[in-house]
């Protein structure tokens, strides 16, 4: 199976866009998913947009893409602190059809991008494919994914590089891509089912549930409800370094077990 190809179907290659701001701990974990399940024969380049972080975040980002990786990666600063201008810039330096976003506050499960490029492949007029976040699903099995229609997607998926010509920050500029969705007539869609993706600054539990708040305070980030702790909150997933389960992160000596565990 060659460079960019999927079950057959041959593809673009893809610029993976990581924008941050500040939130180290965040970072830390969403950096160590994305680049664990993300096949780096898909992937062009990774782009890290950092927006001038006084946290830590930069010195961290040059440490840890100064060790070389799967896959070709650039870190890039800029001084607006807004994803828009992030998006902007992975727009201007990307040289693929498709562009891969995800957000610094993200943590990705593997095969997300290849279900991405499934979808995608398969439907050509759609521009735009979320991942709606923490959508747990109670089998391991693999699913056939689809798509449903949507007004707008959020800041993780898969978009084509076309679909942000003309893109300029809003006002307030944080919601830039939003604005420039809603005046746009291209095809958006929520991949469906939904992937487990779930959100750091959600989770219930300590150490993030009280980080969220600190970073709220700040104004780092915007105040978002915290995952419910019912029983659809009872799952488990691993990725190297780390544990999820029951409401519990931990960091784990065995590194091997990648693959999502459902309960």
């Amino acid at each position: 199976m060659g460079r960019g190809q999927i079950k057959g179907e041959i593809v673009a290659d893809i610029t993976l866009l990581f924008p941050t701001f500040n939130r180290l701990e965040f970072t830390k974990v969403a950096l160590t998913a994305l680049v664990a399940n993300t096949p780096a024969k898909l992937v062009h380049r990774l782009l890290v947009v950092d927006a001038s972080s006084d946290d830590g975040t930069s010195e961290y980002l040059k440490d840890y893409l100064a060790t070389p990786r799967a896959f070709p990666a650039r870190l890039i600063s800029i001084r607006e602190r807004h994803v828009a201008h992030a998006m902007l810039k992975a727009h201007a330096e990307a040289r693929t059809s498709l562009i891969a976003k995800v957000d610094s506050d993200t943590v990705v499960p593997p095969g997300w991008l290849e279900a991405c490029i499934s979808v995608m492949s398969r439907n050509p007029s759609i521009w735009a494919l979320g991942i709606e976040p923490f959508t747990p699903i109670k089998t391991c099995a693999p699913e056939e994914r689809g798509f449903k229609e949507a007004r707008f997607v959020g800041g993780i998926g898969l978009f084509r590089r076309a679909a942000w010509d003309g893109l300029r920050p809003g006002i307030p500029p944080f919601f830039g891509w939003t604005e420039h969705q809603n005046r746009s007539s291209w095809k958006k869609a929520w991949l469906d089912p939904a992937m487990p993706v779930f959100l750091a600054d959600h989770l219930p539990f300590e150490p993030f549930s009280s980080l969220s708040k600190k970073y709220v305070e700040k104004k780092w980030q915007r105040s978002w409800p915290f995952y419910p702790t019912s029983e659809a909150f009872r799952w488990e997933w691993r990725f190297p370094g780390w544990r999820l389960q029951a409401g519990e992160l931990q960091s784990v000596q065995d590194k091997s077990n990648i693959k999502p565990r459902y309960i």
